[in-house]
C-alpha cells in the first residue's frame, strides 16, 4: 500500500477559499462585469495576479457567469437564403 500512495499533494491554490467566495459572490451581484476591472480587484485586494486567463474564466465558471464575444454578424447566415425566405413570408 505504501508504492501506491502519490508523494504529489498539487499546488496551493493563490485564493483562499474565503477570498474564493468573496470574489464569487462580488461576480454574482454585479449587473455588468470588466475583465479588466476584476484582473486589477485580485491584484489590488488579494496580490493575485493570475498568468493565463483561463484562470479568471475558471472563476467567472464558478459564479455560474456565462459570457462569449458578441459579433455584429451571424458568421452562419447566408444574406441571399435570408433574403429569399423574407420574400416568401406572407402575412394574412
Amino acid at each position: 500500500m505504501a508504492g501506491i500512495k502519490l508523494g504529489h499533494k498539487g499546488s496551493k491554490g493563490y485564493l483562499t477559499s474565503l477570498h474564493k467566495t468573496e470574489v464569487i459572490e462580488g461576480l454574482k451581484n454585479k449587473e455588468y462585469w470588466d475583465f479588466d476591472e476584476r484582473v486589477t480587484y485580485l491584484e489590488r485586494e488579494f496580490g493575485v495576479s493570475y498568468k493565463s486567463k483561463q484562470s479568471y474564466y475558471e472563476l467567472l465558471s464558478l459564479a455560474k457567469i456565462i459570457w462569449k464575444k458578441t459579433q455584429k454578424i451571424n458568421p452562419k447566415s447566408e444574406p441571399e437564403l435570408v433574403k429569399e425566405r423574407g420574400n416568401k413570408l406572407t402575412i394574412f
